[in-house]
């Protein structure tokens, strides 16, 4: 099993930093509205994705990676959730062959589902890129001479500025989703992904912290994923997509509880 150069946070360090995240409530005498219930050390499988990215305007292929969770990537099924799945700052970090004596890296193989997160979002990247580049004329047929002087004598007609309007939107929201997928597989918007390669499973080391409220009894799991991290706080920032996950899938809690 391979596993990323991680940071060596002490207990200390890492019980202070977690009671330190503690809701409370008041200015001057500020009081606890939760608890700190526990604080678990767990191994997490990613899988190493390599694209294979070809320039509309030179046809010269060229290598992207990036890495996709895949304890969660068969919970997941709409698009935009799936973006919360991946991990492009992970592409730049030593991977090391795990040590053996310390704990179980027996994990699961779920490349399949895997392998259906990347196939999804090459899919919805191409009808992407395909219909920005059907609307660009379109737009700019609606959007010629803004300024001539018939069109500041004769107002567009309401039916053009709502067509206008229109495929402002529609582009907006395929645009959108061709820079997020940009992002996430550390490539650039006007790249083609020609291929993929599902790769090796990498453990990512993530402390999980449960909160309890003390009105309610509710709990709240709040995740650090440490690889990488200049520090603790860090480590929250890159933990917040599982996070955000388990906030839209409660019942993924199980996983972690």
């Amino acid at each position: 099993m391979k596993v990323f150069e991680t940071p060596n946070y002490s207990q200390e360090a890492v019980t202070e930093y977690l009671e330190g995240q503690i809701k409370k409530e008041g200015f001057v005498n500020k009081r606890d509205l939760e608890t700190l219930e526990g604080i678990r050390d767990i191994d997490r499988s990613f899988r190493k994705i390599t694209l294979i990215l070809e320039s509309p305007i030179s046809s010269e292929e060229k290598i992207s990676i990036s890495y996709v969770d895949e304890q969660l990537s068969s919970i997941i099924n709409d698009s935009d959730h799936r973006f919360l799945l991946w991990r492009p700052r992970y592409a730049n970090l030593s991977v090391l062959d795990a040590d053996l004596s310390i704990g179980s890296y027996s994990m699961s193989d779920n490349s399949e589902a895997v392998k259906t997160v990347v196939e999804d979002l090459i899919l919805q990247r191409w009808n992407g890129q395909e219909l920005d580049e059907e609307l660009k004329p379109k737009l700019r047929d609606l959007q010629a001479d803004p300024l001539s002087a018939i069109a500041l004598i004769i107002p567009r007609s309401p039916h053009s500025l709502k067509r206008e309007e229109k495929i402002l939107a529609e582009r907006k929201q395929v645009h959108s989703y061709v820079l997020a997928s940009s992002l996430v597989t550390n490539c650039s918007s006007k790249e083609i992904m020609v291929s993929s390669e599902i790769g090796e499973q990498v453990s990512v080391k993530t402390i999980v912290a449960e909160y309890q409220d003390i009105s309610s009894g509710n709990k709240r799991l709040v995740f650090l994923e440490t690889p990488g991290s200049d520090s603790l706080r860090d480590a929250q920032k890159s933990g917040y997509a599982l996070t955000r996950i388990c906030d839209l899938y409660p019942d993924c809690k199980h996983l972690f509880g």
